[in-house]
């Protein structure tokens, strides 16, 4: 029987298709292994608290474990696609107490690095805290006896910054030693989930060091005894992952550490891109949580400093207003009642709704630092991030009203843009987000609002339920008023979080009465300055007072109490 070729391709894809085997995961591993490191340690511990290196080579290079560690979550599927959604365990090291150590096999071995000798170090890292220089993998300055103190073959860490840093001592012909540090402008942050970071370099050779983050290359400058030819400080001292300097905490790394591969050649840039994989995580919104004729904001931390571009933000508050203008943020409070500080930068993202007349209409984005409206989920406006210098000499501006006739100058820091849209007389939905602080910026939304244009020609806050025109006099008025509002979800919200202090402290002034209750009873002195007399306790200060030919000061108003305090 003869068969057309149409009709063998037909049978071929047929059973294909019937027999093709499920497409398999490829394992993390199975990208590192066949560029052959020489070390590689996937932070699986065994019964005995050690971490095996999974390569089948002569000498072990087995992890122990030194000080306080424990068992974290790796990168996984869905976030991170590369790794699968099977349980991964990585080294976490919650408190900055505890480290890995790998023993050199001694002279020549896979871990020492010389004169001529290329390196790759590449990790996957998940920090919860910035402080010092964390070690992320170095050999050598462990302050072991028998070793001397600066002895750095090479070491991998991240700056309090979050800045990629490559360090390494060198010792020239005449036995002259120096520190070389190269650091990558790019970071990461601390809390927003894992990345991958790696190094690339060749030691004797100038003008040759990689460094990658996220996959992508991370530029930087020898910013430490600049770029050198010399050779490395070459001994037979440990190698530690996750610290250094006899486990200082400043030098300590606060997090969780996985997949550690060093190399004796350079991997590529492509290599290293298969390395990462992330899948950004929508966030589901439900619009019913908006209140009728209100915004809701909510405020993620764990967020960039100058993009949306969020790896993991966290959702920490949330609180209703009553229109998209923002003066002043909640404060975030310990359980304690005291004010503490939210992560810098933080993000606020507001929902509502508004109709959008029939028509041609402008609409005006004022930010006091990078900005986005979307408009039925789709974006609409961006405003630049904050780019003014904080030095005193910065120049003054004019304020312009080519915007309205009787528009309220923008404000120093404030920067805005303006779209035209067509109105169709419906309701849309409106998300608005901005960076707040970050770098050395204070956290402060300046004034920041989303106004629409009148038919006056005046801009007013895009609302349907309050009329607030952007000129001077309504909008103070209108931003004293929300002053107020933030202030009384301050206080309700100190209240909310401080229910055991105030029992622990209700509980101490029954003890407290009842002893005093027991004792006698103090007879107040002849009242004097009888005006001033607020409590029975003044009483005994009038008396004093009268005695020392002093009179009672007015009372004064809390916030002056407070300033004449400071």
């Amino acid at each position: 029987m003869k068969y057309s070729i149409v009709s063998i391709i037909l049978l071929l894809a047929l059973n294909t298709t019937a027999t093709a085997a499920p497409t398999r995961v490829i394992r993390y591993s199975e990208l590192i292994l066949p560029d052959k490191p020489i070390a590689y340690w996937q932070m699986q511990a065994n019964k005995q608290g050690q971490f095996h290196n999974h390569l089948a080579i002569a000498q072990p290079l087995t992890a122990t474990t030194t000080g306080k560690t424990s068992t974290a979550d790796g990168p996984t599927a869905p976030i991170h696609p590369g790794f699968g959604k099977e349980n991964n365990p990585a080294l976490g090291i919650p408190t900055s107490t505890g480290y890995l150590v790998v023993d050199d096999p001694g002279n020549n071995s896979p871990l020492d690095f010389t004169s001529g000798d290329d390196i790759t170090i590449e990790a996957w890292i998940s920090p919860t805290k910035l402080n010092g220089f964390q070690y992320i993998v170095g050999k050598g300055r462990t302050g072991r006896s028998g070793f001397p103190a600066e002895n750095h073959n090479y070491a991998l860490r991240l700056t309090a910054s979050g800045n990629l840093t490559f360090l390494f001592r060198s010792r020239t012909k005449t036995g002259e030693e120096q520190y070389h540090r190269w650091t990558s402008t790019d970071s990461i942050i601390a809390g927003d989930g894992w990345h991958h970071v790696a190094v690339t370099y060749t030691f004797g050779k100038t003008k040759n060091i990689h460094g990658y983050i996220d996959g992508q290359r991370a530029y930087g400058k020898w910013d430490l005894g600049g770029d050198t030819g010399a050779p490395p400080v070459v001994d037979n001292d440990q190698l530690w992952i996750g610290s250094a300097l006899s486990g200082n905490p400043n030098s300590t790394f606060e997090g969780a550490i996985d997949e550690v591969a060093i190399y004796r050649h350079r991997l590529t840039a492509v290599q290293i891109a298969t390395r990462y994989s992330y899948q950004e995580q929508t966030p589901e919104f439900n619009v019913k949580q908006i209140p009728e004729n209100e915004v809701l904001v909510q405020i993620f931390e764990g967020v960039n400093d100058k993009s949306f571009l969020s790896r993991s933000p966290q959702l920490t508050d949330q609180y209703t207003t009553s229109t998209f203008a923002f003066f002043q943020i909640p404060n975030k409070y310990n359980a304690q009642g005291i004010k503490i500080d939210r992560s810098s930068p933080f993000m606020i993202r507001a929902y509502g709704n508004a109709v959008i007349p029939t028509g041609t209409h402008r609409i005006l984005v004022r930010a006091r630092n990078g900005a986005r409206l979307f408009i039925d989920g789709e974006l609409k406006a961006t405003v630049p991030f904050f780019n003014i210098s904080s030095k005193a000499s910065g120049a003054i501006f004019e304020v312009h009203h080519d915007l309205a006739p009787s528009i309220r100058g923008l404000q120093r820091g404030d920067s805005e843009v303006v779209l035209t849209i067509e109105g169709d007389g419906q309701q849309h939905l409106l998300r608005f987000e901005m960076i707040v602080g970050g770098g050395k910026r204070r956290p402060e939304t300046g004034e920041t609002a989303v106004c629409i244009a009148t038919e006056n020609g005046e801009f007013s806050l895009l609302s349907d339920h309050i009329d607030v025109t952007l000129t001077n006099e309504p909008w103070l008025e209108f931003k004293r008023k929300s002053h107020k509002e933030i202030n009384a979800i301050d206080r309700k919200n100190r209240l909310a979080v401080t229910t055991t202090e105030r029992d622990y402290w209700h509980r101490r002034h029954v003890v407290a009465h009842d002893i005093i209750s027991n004792l006698p009873k103090l007879i107040p002195p002849k009242p004097v300055f009888h005006e001033s007399i607020q409590n029975p306790i003044d009483q005994f200060i009038n008396a004093r007072l009268g005695s020392a030919k002093q009179t009672p000061q007015p009372l004064i108003d809390d916030y002056s109490f407070i300033r004449r305090l400071a």
